[in-house]
């Protein structure tokens, strides 16, 4: 294993593992999740694997003062053990059931999304096109920055990604993309329209605060709620929405 600094309070961790080829049918379903508990307390918490590999998988991790497991997770050092349980399915998808998937990211939820990018432009036979909003504190605070600028590169007719930043803080740079939160002017702008009905979808993935304000709040018990905040506002419908 070993830890690679991303920003400030977010680092990757690589861990090593005997892995089954993410590219075979037998392999490993993507998107995809683990489960990583701490036995100190009795708490899990799922993570999203943004790569993996026959050799390893690679988390990407913010450091929460108040979070047990996140905070374990930062003071494992190389040759540490962690124990987890997975992958297991997070959302079952098929190539080309809608023309357009949006995507919706705050933070360290942009994992399962980039997850699921890297699947659809892999697949020469994938033919969907995904249009993606990316919400992080500064220019400084993007992880996966340089990753997503070059899928969208490369794939310029099957990837748009538009970032949006709480504050910019080099105001000597041109940013030239959003500021502040995602907005209903951001997701009319640069996201497929609820009109499109069943030709669309929308992914939520982030802070419970954003999910709450973005597509209302899921449950308790992880399952998906009712459809409200901008999304519900806009006239998107719950078939259309799925939450991380």
């Amino acid at each position: 294993m070993e830890a690679i600094p991303v920003t400030h309070d977010t680092t990757l961790f690589r861990f090593a593992a005997n892995l089954p080829d993410v590219e075979t049918p037998s392999g490993i379903i993507v998107p995809s999740h683990v489960v990583v508990k701490d036995d100190s307390c009795q708490i899990a918490r799922e993570y999203t694997p943004i790569t993996y590999s026959k050799t390893h998988f690679d988390l990407l991790v913010k450091k929460y003062e108040n979070g047990s497991v996140s905070k374990l997770i930062h003071s494992l050092e190389p040759g540490d053990k962690l124990e987890m349980r997975g992958p297991i399915e997070t959302l079952p998808y098929e190539p080309n059931v809608v023309e357009e998937i949006g995507m919706i990211a705050g933070g360290t939820g942009i994992s399962p999304l980039y997850q699921l990018i890297k699947r659809i432009l892999r697949d020469p036979s994938d033919k969907t096109r995904i249009s993606l909003i990316y919400a992080n504190r500064s220019e400084d605070d993007i992880p996966l920055h340089n990753e997503l600028q070059l899928l969208s590169s490369k794939h310029p007719d099957r990837l748009r990604v538009y970032h949006t930043i709480e504050k910019q803080r080099h105001q000597e740079r041109p940013w030239g993309q959003g500021t502040g939160y995602v907005s209903a002017k951001m997701i009319k702008e640069h996201l497929p329209a609820s009109e499109r009905g069943s030709s669309a979808a929308i992914l939520v993935c982030g802070p419970d605060g954003m999910i709450q304000y973005v597509a209302g709040a899921k449950e308790e018990n992880n399952s998906q709620g009712p459809l409200g905040g901008l999304l519900a506002k806009l006239g998107y419908q719950e078939r259309q929405v799925f939450k991380f």
